[in-house]
């Protein structure tokens, strides 16, 4: 073991802790009024620790391995036992002040609420309850790894011993966790209160030793008073003793003992885990949570990454200065509803404020500025059931209509150099993938308006603007995921014009609008029109009365550049559904926000597409490309292979691409394997009939169930936008890499926010 096991970083800026800093607590690059997080945040090295396979009974010397406290102390002369003995002294004080001591909780399955949720044979629900923890929260776990780090600190010389007091702003569960481990440490505490604390926190708090200020509001200040003070006693010289991440990064640390615990756990029982629910008031505990499974899934453990669902007890209003790390702020409160099918719930104690660490792949809960890309993974909790049986609808990342999503990005991530989109790609287990930095968000100043707009090519949308799109749909989610049509759009009408086969595109388009409120006329044959018999009426006439007869047109057409070509004359926005060989930007946006909900993020990901490179959704899907840190590779027979035209525009537009064979050659490298027929029909005519026997698709490009089990990643998934042939077989259906059914219910949608 060596020191550089971990590192702190600025998830905003970039910012590098230099080793020996003994409070690396906030990044010295925040300043007021900054439109970036600087929350700073502990890395793992791969190459210098693995997942603990230990089975102490206190979580703090079990996952010792895990905490920058422990590889600090090592490295400035500190023992393995030395730090194990410090864990057991302070957790014996910590006793004789709460009565009870750091001990993993129990995570067990509960047969009466898997009952009552109607999902007791299809895993059940697992429940881990925080509440009956030390000071009866989980906010004592974080506030105990600060502490230690402290102590470490003190104990290499470092830091002076007690010296400079600690400081919280808190009235709840938070000030109490404080005011129990710094009198357990022998510490001195402010907490600062605002005048309607409650009288028997306040007590509590002054019989556990703490100096509580009751802070009044001043005339001509604004925000929260007991934070305004707080600010004022940390640049006097306060240490920070919160569990806030822009005052203390350091906070998420010793929480990650909760999430450590449940991988464990899962991997000693070989359940899969698919769903986390955890309660948030702030978002402390379910940052910690999902930073511990990512740095289990980085360090190689047996887990899989699962998907996170955020809820907040009904009533309960967080603080609108906060957010969850980085996937609200201002925006309206989660309310909690009964979960329908979730595989795993965490209870913390009372919600307090929202947490702001930042957590680049797991979470959103807010609105207003400094969005990362953490944001992306809370959902809704009124779920479906288990998607991998194909039964059952609402798959996993159903919004909440209370949620106001941060998906906004700049074009690219803060750190990126002239010639890069930012992102890494993680080393390790191969399931992680990080963004940078956090992006930022100003949505007002820097997202095209879309009103009016046509949806024409993904060629003309920038990065932030796929994640405007993604935010409006997981909005509008719940409409779709409950069957219930709502009245936004009860006075308008979409006209669709469909001059080709169509079953997913354009019902879904047409079901969207009814779930919008909206009505619905057009075609889905033209020869049942006049631009399909005999006349063969234009474009620009048949357009010129469509747009009479709606406020918006849907068009799918056999020629490549008709619905530009309409567009030219419509005097009502343009949708194009599919034009050809040339896109079919509405199937794509579907798949990148599937992505982007399985996945967390869109940067970081090898894409294998497979199928004929000339199909428009392979078009889109690599203009898309452009916008992220993403590798395509390419598998598809040599006469279906990219045009010498098309790759140079793709070289132009710096997407990363590689040709392969065969499928079997680059599987095991794929986070997400895209495909489409190599047998098909011909995209240039109205309607192509079957005729005679159907050829079959070369083992090359076909992706089997075998060929997942034997090769391919454990958390890759499959999109193929349908219909398919044989290169992708029934029984992959049922695999948990199948998420098709998810992508066409996605399609439904993506078309609501479009």
């Amino acid at each position: 073991m060596t020191s550089n096991a971990t590192s702190i970083v600025c998830a905003g800026c970039g910012f590098v802790v230099a080793p020996a800093e003994p409070y690396p607590f906030r990044c010295p690059n925040a300043i007021p009024g900054d439109d970036v997080d600087h929350v700073l945040v502990r890395e793992l090295d791969p190459a210098h620790v693995g997942f603990p396979q230990g089975d102490e009974a206190n979580p703090y010397v079990r996952y010792r391995e895990l905490f920058h406290a422990y590889h600090f102390g090592l490295g400035h002369g500190m023992t393995d036992g030395g730090f194990v003995d410090l864990v057991e002294s302070l957790d014996k004080a910590v006793a004789a002040v709460d009565g009870r001591s750091f001990l993993s909780t129990p995570f067990l399955r509960s047969d009466e609420l898997s009952e009552r949720l109607r999902f007791s044979s299809e895993g059940g629900v697992w429940v881990k309850d925080e509440t009956g923890n030390v000071a009866g929260s989980h906010k004592a776990r974080h506030l105990m790894g600060v502490m230690l780090l402290l102590l470490v600190a003190e104990q290499a010389g470092l830091a002076p011993d007690g010296e400079r007091p600690l400081a919280i702003a808190s009235c709840g569960n938070a000030a109490l966790a404080a005011a129990v481990v710094a009198r357990a440490a022998d510490r001195s505490l402010r907490v600062f209160v605002p005048t309607w604390a409650d009288p028997d926190i306040r007590a509590r708090l002054d019989a556990l030793g703490a100096d509580v200020v009751v802070c009044r509001r001043t005339e001509g200040a604004s925000g929260d008073p007991p934070y305004l003070a707080l600010r004022t006693a940390l640049e006097e010289g306060a240490i920070p003793f919160t569990v806030q991440g822009p005052d203390n990064g350091m906070a998420i640390e010793g929480g990650e003992t909760i999430g450590y615990e449940m991988v464990s756990e899962l991997a000693r029982t070989d359940v899969g885990l698919d769903r986390l629910v955890v309660q948030v008031g702030g978002g402390a505990l379910a940052s910690s949570c999902i930073r511990a499974f990512e740095d289990a899934a980085l360090l190689e453990a047996r887990v899989k990454l699962p998907r996170i669902h955020a809820v907040q007890t009904l009533g309960r209003r967080t603080d609108g200065r906060s957010h969850l790390p980085g996937r609200h702020r201002g925006g309206p409160d989660i309310r909690a509803r009964p979960p329908l099918g979730v595989h795993v719930a965490v209870g913390g104690g009372a919600p307090q404020h929202r947490h702001r660490h930042h957590r680049r792949r797991d979470l959103r809960l807010g609105g207003g500025r400094g969005r990362d890309a953490g944001h992306r993974r809370i959902a809704g909790v009124g779920l479906g059931r288990d998607r991998r049986r194909g039964r059952g609808h609402g798959p996993r990342h159903l919004g909440d209509p209370g949620r106001s999503h941060g998906g906004g990005r700049d074009g690219r991530p803060p750190g990126a150099g002239a010639g890069g989109r930012g992102g890494t790609r993680r080393a390790g287990g191969g399931a992680v993938h990080r963004e940078q930095a956090p992006e930022r968000t100003r949505r007002n100043a820097t997202v095209r308006s879309f009103l009016g707009r046509d949806i024409l090519s993904l060629k003309d949308f920038e990065r932030e603007e796929f994640f405007h799109v993604f935010e409006v749909a997981d909005h509008l989610a719940p409409h779709a995921r409950d069957r219930r049509n709502g009245d936004l759009l009860r006075e308008k009408t979409l006209v669709t014009a469909f001059y080709q086969p169509s079953t997913r595109t354009r019902l879904a388009t047409e079901g969207a609008m009814h779930r919008l409120g909206g009505h619905v006329c057009g075609f889905s044959d033209a020869k049942m029109t006049r631009a399909g018999d005999f006349y063969q009426e234009s474009i620009k006439d048949t357009v010129h009365m469509l747009e009479f007869y709606g406020d918006i047109i849907a068009m799918r057409h056999f020629q490549q550049g008709a619905p530009a070509e309409a567009a030219r004359w419509a005097s009502v926005p343009v949708i194009n559904c599919g034009d050809g060989w040339g896109e079919h930007p509405t199937q794509v946006l579907t798949d990148l926000y599937t992505i982007w909900h399985e996945k967390g993020t869109l940067d970081g990901l090898t894409v294998l597409c497979v199928g004929d490179m000339r199909m428009r959704t392979m078009h889109s899907i690599l203009y898309a490309m452009s916008q992220f840190d993403m590798e395509a590779l390419i598998v598809c027979p040599p006469e279906m292979s990219l045009l010498p035209e098309f790759k140079s525009e793709l070289d132009g537009r710096s997407v990363s691409y590689r040709e392969v064979e065969s499928v079997d050659k680059c599987i095991a490298e794929a986070d997400v394997i895209y495909m489409e027929p190599v047998v098909q029909a011909d995209y240039t005519k109205g309607r192509d009939e079957r005729g005679g026997e159907v050829a079959t698709t070369p083992e090359a490009y076909r992706v089997t169930r075998q060929l997942l089990r034997d090769k391919a990643k454990s958390d890759s998934i499959v999109l193929h936008s349908l219909p398919r042939m044989d290169e992708l077989p029934v029984d992959v259906d049922d695999t948990h890499h199948a998420r098709y059914w998810i992508e066409a219910y996605n399609g439904v949608v993506m078309r609501m926010a479009l």
